[in-house]
């Protein structure tokens, strides 16, 4: 047994000598009271020695002080030292074990660890060997950890909280046979808020709330999923949520019940296990309008929820009547965008097709239009008129009237095409290379027009 733990035991039976003695007695007689002796105990037991083994290291009390000294294997395989100290709420460092253990399994318990020299944990292995930073970390009270993973008690890999000597519980988990593993897991020390030496910081769970200065409901700006039995699927959120509070696998709450909650962001669906998958990511606007339950009246109901935006790189829909409707196609990259093919157009008897290669054909790519080919008019056209060449279907034909200029015959000639809104492709006006409107008996006509529908 080290001086170290010998001095920690010492400490402890001090503590129990101070039980037994009546401290109100004492405060009444004006002789000391319970904060003097315990600063007397300060002043004859070294800072450094309080400071690494704590003033109270057993379950009798729930606030804790650690200084930690470890080492660890960086990428690169050198050696580096952290060196931190710790409050603690419900929870010590056992310097015999070397470990974090919870004094009231029901409880809570948190930890504010400022770093003085080493790395994040788990991070020296990542090459990120001298970034440290003052965090603050959390881990849940073991009925919500059984509530979880339920197969916590039979299944080795996740004994979450195995009892060791003098029915401690560790914070951690075996992820083998002999590794314990602190940081990072739910049944360990889990990230609430973190400033590195960069000054970034990282926020942990679901996300944190806007109060707006008293502003209600509340706003939240959440990265958080739920499940979704309807669809039996999961979903996971990014952004702004007004008037509801994070979803959770044990319900979706809001602040107020009686007026509606909103979404603003991405939703995503879940590719496997707190994997997003972000191929299939929709921005969505979605609001929650349930009249209040008598039974719950702050609990929303994931059914209830009603989307009124939809955006994906392939579709954009809205609520049209009551109903999202496909408004149209989305144009980022990364998703399907519909394509229709090229399809012959029925043309006017008289205008013949130049080249079979080249008939005049449509495509709609999105919502994106072209119409190309090369044709031949059969007869004179008189100047100033307007001769209909064919018609588009219902779906190409654009909302506003267009016109296009065309080249027609060696560059010498030029004519104008219009496309109406009932999808009539017009041939207008005929000049020649003078600038003088003539009739002509047109050669070839080369159509190449592109508008969005």
């Amino acid at each position: 047994m080290s001086d170290e733990y010998q001095l920690r035991k010492d400490v402890d039976a001090l503590r129990l000598l101070l039980n037994r003695i009546d401290l109100e007695k004492l405060d009444k007689e004006g002789i000391a009271t319970e904060d003097y002796v315990l600063l007397m105990i300060n002043t004859f037991i070294s800072q450094d020695v309080m400071a690494r083994i704590g003033l109270n290291q057993t379950s009798s009390s729930k606030f804790n002080f650690a200084t930690i000294k470890k080492t660890e294997t960086a990428l690169d395989q050198s050696t580096i030292t952290d060196e931190e100290y710790w409050i603690l709420s419900n929870a010590y460092f056992d310097y015999e074990l070397n470990r974090f253990i919870k004094i009231d399994p029901e409880h809570t318990s948190f930890g504010i660890q400022i770093q003085a020299n080493g790395s994040y944990p788990g991070e020296a292995q990542l090459g990120y060997a001298d970034n440290v930073g003052i965090n603050f970390w959390r881990n849940p009270k073991k009925s919500d950890v059984e509530a979880s993973f339920p197969n916590w008690r039979t299944d080795p890999v996740n004994d979450f909280f195995p009892y060791m000597e003098d029915s401690q519980i560790g914070l951690g988990l075996k992820s083998d046979s002999s590794y314990w593993r602190e940081f990072g897991v739910y049944a360990g020390w889990s990230n609430s808020f973190m400033i590195d030496s960069y000054g970034g910081m990282t926020v942990g769970g679901a996300g944190f709330e806007v109060d707006g200065n008293g502003i209600f409901p509340f706003t939240r700006v959440t990265s958080s999923r739920y499940y979704d039995s309807g669809e039996d699927k999961v979903w996971h959120l990014l952004g702004l949520l007004d008037n509801a509070y994070h979803p959770t696998k044990w319900g979706w709450s809001c602040d107020d019940n009686s007026t509606w909650s909103w979404f603003f962001g991405l939703k995503t669906p879940e590719k496997s296990d707190l994997v997003k998958d972000n191929e299939e990511a929709k921005f969505v606007v979605m609001y929650n309008d349930t009249p209040p339950n008598p039974s719950n009246r702050e609990q929303l109901i994931i059914a209830d929820w009603n989307t009124i935006l939809e955006v994906s790189p392939s579709e954009i829909k809205g609520m049209v009547n009551g109903t999202l409707t496909a408004l149209g196609t989305g144009g980022g990259g990364g998703g399907s965008v519909p394509d229709s093919g090229w399809t012959a157009l029925t043309k006017n008897p008289i205008f013949w097709n130049y080249d079979a290669a080249y008939k005049v054909r449509y495509r709609k790519y999105g919502n994106v239009v072209q119409v190309q080919g090369l044709t031949q008019l059969s007869e004179n056209q008189a100047d100033t008129s307007d001769i209909v060449i064919g018609q588009l279907p219902g779906g190409y034909r654009p909302s506003n009237n267009q016109m296009f200029l065309q080249e027609m015959y060696n560059n010498g000639d030029v004519w104008t095409c219009k496309v109406n809104t009932y999808g009539e492709i017009i041939l207008s006006r005929v000049r020649n290379h003078n600038g003088s409107v003539v009739p002509v008996n047109t050669h070839i006509l080369n159509i190449n027009i592109t508008f969005l529908v």
